[in-house]
């Protein structure tokens, strides 16, 4: 099984933005701040940047599940948020569960 976490991030006031998005970037895909499980075989991570006057990203985190029981990204909101150092925090977070794909195998 295969979910998806969108973790939406916004940049606290008078926080340089290329500092966040750095700093997003460094986190790879998030060893350190994702929590391992038992069930879990692989994550992978990107950045999105949404556009428009304020500072928003999306921190997109798959997760490849051995089983049929959810991973609880939820539980990873501390870590992401200590992890931005200050520069932004975590404001929602949405999840996904894939249902098909022509990318099997993946992420």
């Amino acid at each position: 099984m295969i979910q998806t976490g969108l973790y939406q991030i916004v940049a606290l006031p008078d926080v340089d933005e290329a500092a966040l998005a750095g700093r997003l970037a460094e986190l790879g895909d998030g060893t350190g701040v994702v929590g391992l499980t038992r069930v879990t075989s692989g994550f992978a991570a990107r950045v999105l940047r949404r556009r428009g006057t304020v500072p928003f990203y999306v921190w997109e985190l798959t997760v490849r599940l051995m089983t049929a029981v959810d991973y609880a990204f939820d539980e990873n909101i501390g870590r992401l948020n200590e992890a931005l150092k200050g520069l932004g925090v975590v404001a929602d977070l949405d999840v996904y569960t894939e249902t098909s794909s022509g990318n099997e195998g993946q992420p």
